[in-house]
């Protein structure tokens, strides 16, 4: 049977779980790291950039590899040339991406109406001069082929218009 030779081979520490023993002490190893914040880094950063102490006595005292150090150090250079250069992209956070749509969304029925107070206007002040009706024109078409186009439909997981194909 398979799951025999499986526990034979656990008991001599050989066989295909002899990777595994790796991979589980790999992960150990992963998981027990020390994971340092932003603040920390930048707290260790500016100590040697400031002079007060040099970098192997920090990395000792911090209990860092000085090439953990120099990698924090060309990371922290790097961002602060971005800002710099003013091109730092941020991601949004979804309260910014949400108010963003409702206000497109505002702003979308407000272009709206005020479209077709315009086209109204327009028609009342051909009708009083007697001009021919905007509804003949190129706009006057346009949106009246939008005004008689159902209501799209909302997608129910997204704050959007449903694309249909």
């Amino acid at each position: 049977m398979d799951h025999e030779r499986v526990n034979r081979q656990a008991q001599e520490g050989t066989g295909a779980l002899e990777g595994g023993a790796r991979a589980l002490i790999r992960r150990t190893k992963q998981a027990s790291r020390r994971r340092f914040p932003a603040e920390e880094k930048i707290r260790i950063l500016l100590e040697t950039i400031r002079a007060e102490i040099s970098v192997a006595e920090l990395c000792r005292r911090e209990g860092i590899l000085p090439t953990v150090y120099y990698t924090w150090l060309k990371d922290f250079m790097e961002a602060g040339k971005a800002w710099m250069r003013g091109d730092s992209l941020r991601d949004a956070t979804t309260v910014e991406v949400r108010d963003l749509r409702q206000e497109n969304e505002r702003l979308t029925q407000l272009v709206a109406e005020l479209s077709l107070t315009n086209l109204t206007l327009k028609k009342a002040s051909a009708r009083a001069t007697g001009a021919a009706t905007p509804s003949t024109s190129g706009a006057g078409k346009e949106l009246a082929a939008i005004e008689a186009r159902p209501p799209a439909r909302r997608d129910r997981h997204f704050d959007r218009p449903c694309v249909s194909m």
